[in-house]
């Protein structure tokens, strides 16, 4: 009688392992995780120079997209995005490519962590520089609200 009640409380014990995890997968798919998503943001970003951006988060994936509408910088120069969420240090996004796109996944990032924050666009040597701020000219900003969708 000693093995069989063992092996019960073996069995019990995983069936009510497996309902918690399925429960668990179940509340975290279906309530925390679009919870914290929120809506997706966008903003256009523009300047006293010819250069404008139009920037999307997308917060079902975390990814922030940025596409050039105007004409590319000169040769040897390069337009650079940052993210400046008010109270922190500008982030440094990375170069628009040379056909005016970038994509950065955001990964844990909410929209509402991201709302209000500002994406600028600096004028940078082409072959990058050594500081973890803009060195040239802001030339685009905005600011991301909710997307008009």
């Amino acid at each position: 009688a000693g093995i069989g009640q063992q092996i019960i409380r073996s069995v019990i014990g995983a069936l009510i392992g497996a309902a918690a995890a399925v429960a668990l997968v179940i509340f975290t798919n279906q309530v925390i995780l679009p919870w914290l998503g929120g809506p997706n943001l966008e903003a256009e970003l523009v300047g006293e120079s010819d250069v404008a951006v139009q920037v999307r988060f997308d917060s079902a994936t975390g990814a922030l997209s940025l596409t050039r509408t105007t004409a590319p910088p000169p040769p040897d120069r390069s337009h650079y995005a940052w993210l400046v969420v008010p109270g922190t240090a500008p982030v440094s996004l990375g170069t628009l490519s040379p056909d005016g796109l970038l994509r950065v996944d955001l990964l844990g990032a909410s929209s509402g962590e991201l709302e209000g924050a500002a994406v600028a666009i600096s004028d940078e040597p082409l072959l990058g520089f050594e500081l973890n701020m803009p060195t040239g000219n802001i030339l685009a900003a905005g600011k991301l609200q909710p997307a008009a969708e």
